[in-house]
């Protein structure tokens, strides 16, 4: 059958013991049946931590690490999706928002943007007043 995707992410300011329990506890949670569970980890350094966090839309250049919450289904993507709802939720004490690369539906453009998100609404406003640009992002 065909193959789907479900997908989402937590940024972490830093990586504590609890936070690490916390994505272990997501990950033990996913219900058996509902797909294939991936949690893929990334390191927020580099060239990436070299520019300032007010410098560009994207705010998560002092944070320590990504988490991608990923899910391949060959089903309804309804079990994986209420998952990853499950995922957010464990780790929502050591979260700082999600990376907007992967967007989830039903998320506040704030949680992609932070502190960012009222001047890229502005900049936004001012060169695409008609919003010819389409994003199912809305901000």
């Amino acid at each position: 059958s065909p193959l789907g995707y479900v997908g989402g992410s937590d940024v972490f300011p830093t990586i504590t013991p609890a936070a690490a329990q916390g994505i272990a506890a997501a990950f033990n949670a996913f219900p058996a049946g509902a797909g294939r569970p991936i949690v893929i980890m990334h390191a927020l350094d580099g060239a990436l931590a070299t520019v300032g966090p007010a410098d560009t839309a994207f705010p998560w250049r002092r944070q320590s690490a990504l988490v991608q919450w990923y899910v391949e289904t060959s089903g309804s993507p309804a079990p994986a999706a209420n998952w990853l709802n499950t995922a957010h939720q464990a780790v929502a004490s050591y979260s700082a928002g999600g990376y907007v690369n992967y967007l989830e539906a039903n998320q506040p453009a704030s949680r992609y943007f932070g502190a960012n998100l009222a001047r890229l609404a502005a900049t936004r406003q001012k060169y695409d007043p008609a919003r010819i640009m389409f994003s199912a992002l809305n901000f």
